[in-house]
């Protein structure tokens, strides 16, 4: 990806003429990644509320290290879903909150240095 650009300095009583064009690439290998990092997903919870188990699903494009952990309201772990390599694609899993108190809980899921994360309710 390659993006070209000129410049025109001001001041209050004049202006510059535009700089020769010039460009600043990003290179197809690099950007390729970047946009595959950013295209891993993490669903809401099903059913939300939940009581007491929830199916949670999420997507990885390519292979990854992922870990995808349960907090309480106060940020404790309560729970460790994942926690290791995974291939790419599309993966569902059950978790089942029958020894928790009722309450709001976080769901992270951590892909490599990037995270996402989504509230779930436990109602008893």
């Amino acid at each position: 990806m390659v993006s070209e650009y000129k410049v025109q300095a001001y001041n209050i009583n004049s202006s510059s003429g535009f700089t020769n064009v010039a460009s600043i690439g990003i290179s197809g290998y690099l950007y390729k990644n970047a946009v595959e990092m950013l295209a891993f997903d993490l669903s809401q919870n099903y059913p939300n509320p939940f009581n007491p188990i929830t199916k949670i699903d999420y997507s990885l494009p390519q292979k990854s290290y992922v870990s995808l952990k349960v907090y309480d309201i106060i940020g404790n772990e309560v729970a460790a879903l994942i926690d290791g390599w995974r291939e790419a694609g599309k993966y569902t899993l059950y978790f089942d909150g029958s020894k928790l108190s009722s309450g709001l809980y976080f769901y992270t899921l951590r892909v490599n240095d990037m995270s996402i994360t989504k509230k779930m309710l436990l109602i008893k």
